[in-house]
């Protein structure tokens, strides 16, 4: 955990330019983060401190690292897609925004910064972390409600989800205003964003679901070229900032996970019904046990896959076979993604000379 003032955000990115941005601020900018400062002042403390400061991990892509693949394992595949979805978004169109606008974090001083890791470098509006929490807490609420009205259950029907739900993403989002590393502008934008990017996702879901299963090799040729677009048209910041990386990095799961879901279903190797609500989506009868992964999941009970059981009756030739297909399908994607990553560099090498546009508060006069 690093704790610093003028000396941290030299660190930042554009060094130089936050100088003259800080002299030619426009006075609502500079008093926001005076108004940030003061309750800093009043309501710190070491415990506080350690507490938001961890917290703030529940919004990176370190904890979804984790979380992602406990979803599709332990909950459903389907829902599983949705998180994914959420969050790359969030991150990519997040990180657009902020190399777009380059709109500086809180100044330190008068702020004090409470960061562990590099989010620090990145630039102020609009809050990723915000996004995320509220993006995850708003799109599971939604499936709360789904699940309600499909089951009664005491379980279901408690208030401890709306209160930890409720609980993640005010820690989440305070957090950082308490740490100094975002304006209260920057928070209401990021959470604004991500219940948009959920209420899309949510609306929407069965027309992008169906997509993923659809016959041929549309799929494919539809998703990969899109994806290289995302990457190409992603604004050129001022300087290098480590958010581009992570939002062309989620990216790429997603097409991974699309891939995956497009070519389990055109050679059966899953089954195309995994609706947690219902036995006969998309087309026919599925699999009825399917309603009860979601429920499981909710409570933290892994509940053995249908394929999985298929797959013990099947001969060794048959098991051989499919787990070769699994292994062709990760090393492409493992192949795809570093060739994203490397068209991402080449990208944002082509465009590093080039003249940049300053925000409008900036009108160049630097602090010598």
């Amino acid at each position: 955990m690093q704790c610093g003032r003028g000396e941290q955000y030299a660190q930042s990115p554009g060094a130089l330019h936050a100088l003259c941005c800080f002299a030619n601020s426009p006075p609502w900018l500079t008093w926001e983060f005076r108004c940030l400062a003061c309750p800093q002042t009043i309501v710190r403390r070491p415990n506080l401190d350690r507490y938001f400061v961890y917290t703030s991990l529940l919004g990176t892509h370190s904890f979804f690292l984790i979380f992602l693949p406990m979803a599709f394992w332990l909950g459903s595949p389907m829902l599983a897609r949705g998180l994914v979805n959420v969050l790359a978004f969030g991150v990519y169109f997040s990180s657009a925004i902020k190399d777009l606008f380059c709109i500086p974090r809180p100044f330190s001083p008068p702020c004090t910064r409470l960061v562990i890791g590099t989010t620090h470098l990145e630039y102020g509006f609009l809050s990723t972390h915000s996004t995320n929490a509220m993006g995850v807490a708003f799109y599971l609420y939604l499936w709360l409600g789904a699940l309600r009205s499909h089951a009664q259950s005491p379980v279901l029907d408690s208030w401890f989800w709306e209160i930890l739900l409720g609980y993640y993403a005010i820690s989440v989002v305070y957090g950082r205003l308490y740490a100094g590393m975002h304006s209260l502008m920057d928070c209401v934008a990021g959470s604004l964003l991500g219940a948009g990017i959920s209420w899309v996702q949510w609306h929407f879901m069965d027309a992008i679901e169906r997509f993923y299963i659809l016959e041929g090799w549309t799929v494919p040729l539809v998703s990969i070229p899109a994806t290289l677009l995302m990457v190409s048209i992603h604004p050129q910041p001022l300087d290098d900032c480590p958010c581009f990386e992570d939002a062309i990095a989620f990216i790429a799961v997603v097409l991974g996970v699309v891939l995956a879901r497009w070519a389990n279903c055109k050679w059966d190797l899953l089954d195309r019904n995994d609706h947690p609500l219902d036995s006969h989506w998309p087309d026919g009868p599925g699999v009825a046990e399917k309603a009860k992964q979601m429920w499981y999941g909710a409570i933290g009970i892994s509940e053995p896959q249908p394929w999985l059981a298929s797959l013990q009756t099947k001969g060794d030739a048959s098991v051989l076979l499919t787990w070769a297909l699994w292994g062709l399908k990760s090393l492409t994607a493992l192949v795809l993604g570093g060739w994203i990553r490397l068209r991402a560099t080449v990208t944002r090498g082509s465009g590093a000379d080039s003249t940049l546009k300053r925000p409008p508060f900036c009108n160049g006069q630097a602090l010598l």
